[in-house]
């Protein structure tokens, strides 16, 4: 029975957070995020214009995160505007 009560708040527990998380593959409706993680494939160039296109549009707190796994995240930064929100502690692997 225990068992059985622990999945059910699990279960509600996931759900809850998952309503919370938004995907989108466009730079609409991004003045409320306060993290966003990119994946795109592993091209730098590709990952800064991202990053400097996304900092037209994202909130000052909202941190930036890269789903990269060969490119150090400080140069993903270089050109960003706000270096210190881009995630250098961390580089997130996603399969």
């Amino acid at each position: 029975m225990i068992f059985s009560r622990y999945f059910s708040w699990f279960r509600i527990e996931y759900n809850q957070i998952l309503s919370n998380l938004i995907c989108q593959t466009n730079f609409n409706n991004l003045e409320k995020c306060d993290i966003i993680i990119e994946a795109v494939f592993e091209d730098l160039k590709l990952k800064q214009n991202i990053l400097h296109k996304l900092e037209e549009y994202i909130p000052k707190h909202c941190i930036f995160a890269s789903n990269t796994y060969t490119l150090p995240i400080h140069q993903i930064a270089t050109n960003s505007r706000r270096p210190d929100k881009v995630d250098h502690t961390t580089k997130e692997i996603f399969f």
